[in-house]
């Protein structure tokens, strides 16, 4: 028996060791890198744009507000001024006069009168047996 040699077929759809232009390729890819950057330069633009258009919105509307709060209290200001506080109690009917230094009494954070006050000795000092009877006990009457 004699033994035949087979040559092995070649599949020649296949290109082995083809040459390729690199040039193509590399142009392709550069053609793709700009496009895609062209893009994103336009996404960012957009977003800078609206990001712009809304900082300019709330600016504006800081402005209007920032006078409005002024307005408002110019207007308080005006209201609160002694000879227009005489004048709309008197449209009411109420007749008041400014509370004497006697008359002012400053309290603490823990709900008692601070000591050392000028009100607070004098009340102590010319309130009635009575009234002392009913009052609760503070740091002055101690």
């Amino acid at each position: 028996m004699t033994r035949r040699s087979f040559k092995k077929k070649r599949n020649r759809k296949r290109t082995l060791h083809a040459k390729r232009s690199w040039h193509t390729v590399s142009f392709a890819g550069m053609v793709f890198l700009a496009v895609g950057l062209a893009l994103f330069y336009g996404a960012y633009i957009n977003k800078n744009t609206t990001l712009q258009q809304d900082l300019n919105t709330k600016q504006a509307e800081l402005g209007r507000l920032t006078e409005q709060c002024l307005r408002a209290e110019s207007r308080w200001n005006a209201l609160k001024s002694k000879d227009n506080l005489q004048r709309a109690m008197g449209r009411h009917g109420i007749e008041m006069e400014p509370p004497q230094a006697h008359q002012i009494v400053k309290m603490g954070k823990d709900g008692l009168p601070i000591q050392n006050q000028h009100s607070v000795e004098w009340y102590a000092k010319n309130r009635s047996e009575r009234e002392r009877g009913n009052v609760v006990k503070t740091n002055v009457d101690r």
